[in-house]
Formats: C-alpha cells, structure tokens, sequence
C-alpha cells in the first residue's frame, strides 16, 4: 500500500508487517526534548503580571474591606 503524506511524499507500507519498521524502532529509544513550558501554561507578560498575587483564598481587595465597611484595620 503506498500511502501519501500531506506535503505530498510518498511512503510505501507494508499492512502484512509483523511489527515496527527499523527506523520507527531507533526513534523510540531517543531521548525526549525538553518540555518549553513543564507547567503548560507560558509566564506571564512582565506588562501584564500582577506584581503581588495573592495567594488561593486570598484577595489584593482584602486590606481595603475594613474601610470600605467604616471599621478599623486590625493589621
């Protein structure tokens, strides 16, 4: 069976093989690249950051709850 690539090439396959072809099998065995962004996402902008985040349950809002409720800061 000849089966042809999206760029046009062609590469003959043999549907009755028994198991991977030499060079598919040398592949396998080579080291993986290193991942660009290992947590998925990309760092942000240094324009776009937020330069003090606040940690999970927390707000940036929080300090400015007190006044805005007429109470005294704790803190």
């Amino acid at each position: 069976m000849v089966l042809t690539k999206g760029d046009g090439s062609r590469e003959e396959v043999d549907l009755g093989a028994t198991g991977p072809r030499q060079d598919a099998a040398a592949t396998a065995d080579a080291p993986l690249p290193e991942p660009l962004t290992p947590m998925g996402s990309p760092h942000d902008h240094p324009a776009t950051a937020d330069r003090d985040e606040a940690g999970p349950g927390g707000s940036v809002l929080d300090d400015l709850l007190p006044g805005l409720l007429g109470e005294e800061a704790t803190s």
